[in-house]
């Protein structure tokens, strides 16, 4: 009996310390990928009021945060020969709301240096990130992004030198070349040798690899439609994507439908970067189902 109530006591004062902890900072944790896994060598600054300090990376680029309430920090993101990214991270909230948040989760997608890119752009932060107290937890600024990934999208239109692109057509579908039907075999390969989770991983994303390679048309400034489904049809693939407004923020979700049989879904949390998600999640938040699920 004693012993079951020293073990309580000893629960509950670590729970009262790091609820105390907490209360002084909020912690935040994260991982940079680059767009050609090269991931090595990234420096990460976070700026305060009025102090910079260099954050630890990971030999896997993962780093954490710990930030003090009621302040505005920006995040930069450096690598030689990338595109550098400042993110803005506000801790205010409303007086009366909890400080037992969980921690935020930051993912940062880094790119090539590609001619025309406007250095000057990217000194102002590419992502916002607020508490938004409508669901008592932070979230990003979708607006603001969309408009920078617009912004950088009119960059890369414009540059004087691009790697080729893949032809797509709203409604009518391209001949293969003998690439894409040799990327088609290997997919192919891939898919029926999957055995285990640690493949299946392997898999997705190799297929993310091949969709951050897909030039999509650059997202408008402004969709009126609470949910805008737009559809590509590319030489191997068909993509699906569905821009979700809710309270003026955006959220991207796409389907990439393989002509060999595969399908992967993402969100787009652009300019962080793209990453999968379940069919069970696409699905929920898109209300588009594939036939499969329909004909039952």
């Amino acid at each position: 009996m004693r012993l079951f109530i020293t073990l309580n006591i000893i629960l509950l004062s670590l729970l009262s310390g790091i609820y105390c902890y907490g209360q002084d900072f909020y912690f935040v944790n994260g991982k940079v990928f680059a767009d050609d896994d090269l991931n090595e060598n990234v420096t990460i600054t976070l700026t305060g009021s009025s102090t910079t300090i260099n954050l630890p990376v990971t030999s896997s680029c993962s780093f954490s945060a710990k930030l003090k309430w009621n302040r505005r920090y920006h995040f930069k993101f450096m690598k030689s020969g990338y595109v550098t990214k400042i993110i803005e991270f506000s801790t205010f909230i409303p007086e009366g709301h909890t400080h037992r948040i969980e921690p935020y989760s930051l993912n940062v997608k880094l790119f090539h240096v590609f001619n025309g890119v406007d250095k000057v752009f990217f000194k102002k932060p590419v992502a916002k990130v607020y508490f938004d107290k409508t669901i008592n937890d932070f979230t990003d600024d979708r607006e603001y992004a969309l408009q920078v990934v617009y912004a950088i999208n009119r960059m890369k239109k414009h540059a004087s030198t691009k790697a080729p692109k893949q032809k797509y057509s709203a409604s009518i579908k391209t001949e293969r070349t003998k690439s894409d039907k040799s990327a088609v075999k290997k997919s192919s390969t891939i898919n029926s040798s999957v055995k285990d989770d640690s493949q299946k991983q392997l898999e997705v994303d190799v297929q993310q690899k091949r969709y951050n390679k897909c030039m999509l048309p650059p997202l408008k400034k402004v969709y009126a439609n609470e949910k805008t489904v737009e559809e590509f049809d590319f030489a191997d693939k068909h993509i699906t994507r569905v821009i979700i407004r809710e309270r003026n923020k955006y959220c991207i979700f796409l389907r990439v439908k393989h002509s060999w049989g595969g399908i992967y879904y993402f969100i787009d949390e652009s300019p962080l970067g793209v990453f999968s998600v379940t069919e069970s999640l696409f699905e929920r938040k898109t209300g588009i189902f594939d036939s499969k699920h329909t004909s039952k």
